[in-house]
């Protein structure tokens, strides 16, 4: 999965025009930004959601534990995104699951949710979510370091180093 090529595009000379007049301008360059940057990359991602129609357990290598955690990191991201296909396997790009790119907060509510949902942290930094979008990091390197990191997998998830 990933984003349209080109996408996004910068904003116009209307949008950037009415983010300087109050009321009206903002509400004429919201809507601008609106169909800028999240209409097209939600019928990209949702015309590539509609030819997946389930994920098998074997895309998480039948690990039970990686298929909970993955599990809890979906739902986390419906009710934060409203996601109606989270059909996401392990290779997708994380940013793209909870919306990094735009610029709507979204990805707060999902990040925090994931959060508390493996009372962990998942940004510790700016620089985390600036490495989500540089370095591609996948929905399967997120669940692997959520459950090595939190305490509810502990018991069940034992660390290398031990």
């Amino acid at each position: 999965m990933h984003y349209p090529e080109g996408w996004p595009e910068p904003p116009g000379l209307v949008e950037k025009i009415g983010r300087w007049i109050p009321v009206v301008g903002w509400i004429v360059a919201a809507a601008l930004e609106y169909r800028r940057l999240k209409r097209p990359a939600w019928d990209f991602i949702d015309a590539q959601m509609d030819q997946r129609t389930h994920v098998p357990d074997s895309a998480w290598d039948d690990d039970e534990m990686r298929i909970e955690a993955a599990n809890v990191v979906v739902d986390a991201c419906v009710e934060a995104i409203g996601w109606d296909r989270p059909y996401f396997i392990p290779e997708d790009p994380f940013e793209i699951m909870i919306e990094l790119r735009t610029g709507d907060c979204c990805e707060l509510d999902a990040v925090f949710r994931i959060e508390r949902a493996f009372e962990t942290r998942l940004m510790h930094s700016e620089n985390d979510t600036t490495r989500w979008i540089t370095e591609g990091t996948t929905f399967g390197e997120i669940v692997d370091q959520l459950i090595a990191n939190s305490p509810k997998y502990a018991p069940r998830y034992p660390s290398s180093t031990t």
